[in-house]
């Protein structure tokens, strides 16, 4: 593991931990409601997030191609029938891209637990087939390559000094965000 990721694994647990509390995806209660507002606010988030990440962090074409999510939020929420929110609210203060590519590797590690995610909703809610949950199972039976090469990525980039701080910075400030974002 590189260094910067041990760096960024340990500075943005609080924040990490946080995130999940306040989602609760994984509860044994889980409503299907919850479970539409989530969506919502999901696919909101990266309507504003995406284009902002992405255009700042241009010169990485290979690491981004394939990694826009907001079309399979969008098929969930068709799947449903739900209506998209307005694309307004906060986003994280991306200055540069050091601080997206922090941003980049929260929404990235999110393909990760989203797997765990996805079978709860199977279970919990009924769903199969990657129908209302498109989102959740992330990249399929890429997600494992997709990750390797943003782990390689990270790797390259220095654990230590002002970009590797702005970078754990953008990661933590996306955390919060999503966190503040998500409370429903």
């Amino acid at each position: 593991m590189s260094r910067l990721l041990e760096r960024l694994r340990v500075e943005t647990r609080p924040q990490h931990e946080a995130l999940e509390r306040t989602l609760n995806l994984l509860s044994p209660t889980l409503e299907m409601a919850r479970y539409h507002a989530i969506l919502r606010q999901f696919h909101r988030f990266w309507c504003g997030w995406q284009p902002l990440a992405h255009g700042l962090l241009s010169d990485e074409h290979d690491l981004l191609t394939g990694r826009d999510r907001t079309p399979l939020l969008s098929d969930d929420l068709a799947h449903f029938d739900l209506a998209p929110l307005p694309a307004d609210g906060p986003l994280p203060p991306l200055a540069d891209a050091d601080a997206a590519m922090g941003s980049l590797y929260v929404l990235e590690g999110s393909t990760l637990g989203g797997q765990v995610i996805a079978r709860h909703l199977e279970t919990r809610l009924g769903l199969r087939d990657g129908a209302g949950y498109a989102y959740f199972q992330g990249y399929g039976r890429q997600n494992g390559p997709m990750w390797a090469a943003m782990r390689e990525r990270l790797a390259r980039h220095p654990a230590e000094g002002p970009a590797a701080d702005r970078l754990v910075t953008g990661a933590k400030q996306t955390f919060a965000i999503l966190e503040q974002r998500l409370v429903i």
